[in-house]
């Protein structure tokens, strides 16, 4: 029977290529992870909350919101709002994506344990 396992391990039995393509694993899955998650309102909020409870992200998002606020009111056109937004945005993400991706990377490292350990049971028959 396939398992996860069988997406990473390698018919290298070096250590190094172990290590190699399961690293490589854990950074695909991550990444698949994180950008998941980033589309899900309420784990955004969870992760810029967690983030403004820090001392310099609080301050660096209020300054980014000040930003805005000054450069929605000089805007001339709707342009320099789209741009004030975009700015604020990237600084969003940017404030979000530490906390989601820093997450994610553990979840992706648990999966691979699991898939470690069923593969070795495949292959072996025992649990490791």
């Amino acid at each position: 029977m396939a398992t996860a396992y069988d997406d990473w391990k390698t018919t290298d039995d070096r250590i190094s290529a172990r290590e190699q393509a399961r690293a490589e694993f854990v950074a695909k899955r991550t990444a698949e992870l994180t950008e998941q998650r980033l589309k899900d309102e309420d784990l955004v909020a969870d992760a810029l909350s967690e983030h403004i409870g820090y001392e310099e992200g609080g301050e660096a998002l209020l300054k980014s919101l000040a930003r805005f606020r000054s450069a929605y009111h000089l805007a001339q056109t709707d342009c320099g709002i789209a741009e004030a937004a975009r700015l604020l945005a990237l600084d969003l993400d940017e404030a979000a994506k530490g906390p989601i991706a820093r997450d994610a990377s553990s979840d992706a490292e648990h999966e691979a344990f699991k898939a470690e350990q069923a593969g070795q049971e495949a292959r072996y028959g025992v649990a490791a």
